[in-house]
């Protein structure tokens, strides 16, 4: 089926082309939503998989219920449930706006479900936005933000508390939105913000687990947070993680690389 009609495609394993892609519009994507990703609703072991606080499932409720009016409109990047949909009817149930699901490698594919719970599945869309093409999938695709100096961005979900090596890449998963749904146009042109005010010649961050050697002075790699198996040391990597992302957003925005680290460094795992 045409990827533009397709609303139970799953992006994960699937190269896109923008010229496939459908609108926002074509979607039913209004200019003013918001956006949220991989929430995995009902899932037991998301937490101790990714680092989350014990209560997650109930901030993102909570957040949701404070910031969304019944007729925003919410996009979510996929992984919503990995449960059966009639599973979470009682939570859907409590969560204000209109809901847009573009489906992620853990969603049922099956569409009846969503019906059911007034959950609209959409295909991977484009929106232009001041001069710049956005991208939005479940997994972040490097096709979408090719060639490296393109005026392009790919807001995504899936990887969860990893950060894609392009800046140009906006991971939209609740660990970096604070547990809550974000305004889609405010990171989006914060992003674009910083990669506009890019010192000439700046192409991409520093490599992850470059940075980390260099900060912890020796080779070490936290780039996945299910390699460690104890709360401290997944507390270590996301303080890491936090570092490095603030780190190459100055660098992205002239600052250095070195006017970026925040206070409260993290310390080695042992």
């Amino acid at each position: 089926m045409d990827s533009k009609r397709d609303s139970t495609m799953n992006d994960w394993a699937t190269q896109l082309s923008m010229h496939e892609m459908a609108t926002a519009e074509a979607c039913g994507v209004p200019p003013d939503f918001w956006i949220i990703s991989d929430t995995h609703f009902g899932d037991p072991d998301i937490n101790g998989y990714t680092g989350r606080p014990a209560d997650a499932e109930e901030c993102i409720v909570a957040s949701w219920r404070s910031l969304i009016a019944d007729e925003d409109v919410v996009v979510h990047l996929g992984d919503l449930t990995l449960l059966h949909p009639d599973c979470i009817a009682p939570l859907v149930a409590q969560l204000p706006g209109r809901l847009l699901l573009l489906l992620g490698n853990h969603d049922c594919p099956d569409p009846e479900p969503y019906q059911r719970l007034g959950i609209g599945l959409i295909p991977p869309f484009l929106l232009p936005r001041g001069g710049w093409t956005v991208s939005f999938s479940h997994a972040p695709h490097s096709e979408l933000v090719a060639p490296p100096h393109a005026r392009c961005v790919n807001v995504h979900g899936h990887i969860h508390a990893p950060l894609a090596p392009d800046l140009r890449c906006i991971n939209a998963c609740v660990e970096w939105t604070g547990y809550a749904p974000m305004r889609a146009g405010a990171i989006i042109d914060a992003r674009i913000a910083a990669l506009e005010h890019a010192p000439a010649g700046f192409a991409s961050p520093l490599p992850y687990d470059a940075w980390l050697a260099r900060e912890y002075g020796g080779p070490i790699q936290l780039s996945d947070l299910t390699r460690f198996s104890d709360a401290q040391s997944r507390v270590i990597a996301r303080d890491a993680y936090a570092r490095y992302r603030h780190a190459m957003l100055a660098a992205a925005l002239g600052a250095g690389a070195e006017a970026g680290v925040v206070p409260g460094a993290a310390t080695r795992p042992r």
